[in-house]
């Protein structure tokens, strides 16, 4: 799914649907994001109850789109009507109730209705188009969440965002359940609360001052977001989500959430940080390979340390095989200018498919041997992968061969991010983070992480000799950060030479010959390297602390 600058979609209740990275989005902009629909096949609806309203003293931006009725301990349902394709939301031409009684359309798709008490019973929501269009669904109370004390205090708490956070629990089940911890940030002069982790609940939570600088809104900012210092809240969300799968709807997704909160003072100055990059070199007999990789923020930056099994969805190496170069020189002699064009060419030479279905083959061994051997994490087998359902809806990877050019895949792999314009237009989509095609796919898989890998090839024109200079391009997905946030990212960045190695046609009798030419060796090395560094540099920062907490 291609990433989506930088929206913050503002809901009646506070939720943040963040789509790759965050701002906020004024009324303006988001009603001309809006349009009317009667058909509720291109719709994503999310359905929210929320129990224990926060208080309107909190003065975030949220404030602006509420009504009078927001008053805090109240509940409320918010029923959100998302594109599945393209970016924006819908308000329906039709009607929305919740157990017989008319919702309120308030803005951005959003329609919501308040209530004095969470007596544990589900509301019954119905929608009705003028088309005649219908859809009922019932959302589950949410499970109450205490917050009992932050720092060791229940009133006039202090927190030092440079310093780790203590939060305190009254109720906490049995059963695993997870939390987003919230806190407001000032981004750009605009005042909302954003989640700075996805906790598993305990009657006892230290959350590192590293979630501080990871906050859900800071992975396309650098140091224009802060915790807001001076009067704040911890706001804490027990979530429960289900897939509603309702007839006739494009996507569904329901969410129960418990609220709890509490005043606080803040302290400390903490620039958030979109995330970070690792950059090297290896050398070999064949001279050096470089390595680069960058990773988003703790928020939706995994480390490998939490993939148990994963999926090599797209595994391709492409490349030119032939280039030419021409070059003029004149002279003159007399009156006669004379000019000379010369033009120099290298072709690369036309060996048998099987020799590129060959490398390829080894490249994914080798590839699925790094996670093995290194992380513990296996990988599942290809020919599952390409009969998922949800992989038949990928770009396809187009098997070409001539003097000209290579363009093969492992065993039918396709692109798991799109390349052409159309189908990059065609996968935006402000639906909710685990009805994106990565998300879908996993389940249907059984992993989580999809691994993506391009080898691409070209003729350096500087040398007298025919190389081949490698370029492999790699990016590790895994599945959302909670609900909100997703995909996230175990690694992605590239490893190359500009230079390849010469060779001989000799070393074609042997159909392993392009594991030295193309320096497949050096490639995994490589990889291993960046790896290996990029999970030094999460350590350093937090990032597996942060992690480890879910």
């Amino acid at each position: 799914m291609k990433k989506i600058p930088s929206i913050i979609l503002m809901t009646v209740f506070s939720l943040i649907l963040s789509i790759g990275g965050c701002a906020a989005l004024g009324k303006l902009a988001a009603g001309m994001m809006t349009s009317t629909t009667s058909d509720l096949s291109v719709c994503a609806v999310q359905g929210m109850y929320i129990s224990n309203l926060y208080p309107r003293e909190t003065k975030t931006i949220e404030m602006d789109y509420v009504s009078n009725e927001w008053k805090p301990g109240r509940s409320g349902i918010a029923i959100s009507f998302l594109k599945r394709e393209g970016i924006g939301f819908f308000k329906i031409d039709g009607a929305v109730t919740m157990d017989g009684d008319t919702m309120q359309y308030l803005a951005n798709g959003v329609y919501n209705a308040y209530f004095d008490k969470n007596n544990g019973k589900p509301k019954k929501i119905s929608i009705t188009t003028s088309t005649g269009q219908k859809a009922q669904f019932t959302i589950q109370a949410p499970k109450p969440v205490k917050l009992t004390e932050v720092n060791n205090a229940s009133t006039n708490a202090a927190v030092d965002v440079t310093k780790d956070m203590v939060l305190e629990f009254g109720n906490v089940p049995n059963e695993n359940a997870y939390i987003r911890v919230s806190m407001i940030i000032n981004s750009i002069g605009i005042r909302s609360f954003s989640d700075i982790g996805v906790f598993k609940l305990s009657k006892k939570l230290t959350i590192p001052s590293a979630a501080f600088k990871n906050t859900l809104v800071s992975a396309s900012t650098n140091g224009v977001v802060s915790i807001a210092t001076g009067s704040n809240y911890v706001l804490v969300e027990r979530f429960d989500v289900a897939a509603a799968r309702i007839p006739g709807v494009g996507a569904s997704q329901n969410v129960s959430m418990g609220w709890s909160w509490m005043p606080v003072t803040v302290s400390g100055d903490v620039s958030t940080s979109p995330g970070f990059s690792v950059e090297g070199k290896i050398s070999s007999a064949n001279g050096e390979m470089e390595y680069s990789a960058n990773k988003p923020n703790a928020y939706y930056g995994k480390p490998l340390s939490k993939g148990k099994k994963f999926a090599i969805t797209s595994l391709s190496v492409r490349g030119t095989l032939y280039a030419a170069e021409t070059s003029s020189s004149s002279s003159t002699a007399g009156n006669v200018t004379t000019t000379t064009t010369t033009t120099r060419t290298w072709q690369f030479p036309k060996v048998s498919v099987e020799y590129w279905d060959k490398v390829l083959d080894n490249l994914y061994k080798d590839i699925s041997a790094v996670f093995k051997d290194e992380y513990g994490i296996s990988i599942i087998p290809i020919e599952q992968v390409v009969t998922a359902p949800q992989y038949k809806e990928l770009e396809e990877i187009k098997d070409e061969y001539s003097k000209v050019e290579i363009s093969r895949s492992y065993k039918g792999t396709k692109n798991l991010l799109p390349t052409s314009l159309g189908n990059i237009l065609k996968s935006i989509s402000t639906t909710f983070a685990s009805d994106r095609p990565d998300a879908r796919l996993m389940r249907e898989l059984g992993v989580d992480g999809l691994i993506a890998v391009t080898v691409d090839l070209a003729i350096p024109t500087d040398r007298s000799e025919v190389t081949l200079a490698p370029r492999m391009a790699f990016r590790i997905t895994g599945g959302p950060n909670g609900y909100i946030a997703g995909p996230t990212v175990y690694a992605q960045g590239v490893v190359h030479d500009a230079k390849g190695v010469p060779f001989a046609e000799s070393e074609f009798k042997d159909i392993n010959a392009l594991n030295t030419i193309i320096r497949k060796e050096d490639l995994i090395a490589a990889l291993k390297k960046v790896l290996k560094e990029q999970e030094a540099k999460e350590k350093e920062l937090g990032y597996t602390a942060i992690w480890n907490l879910q």
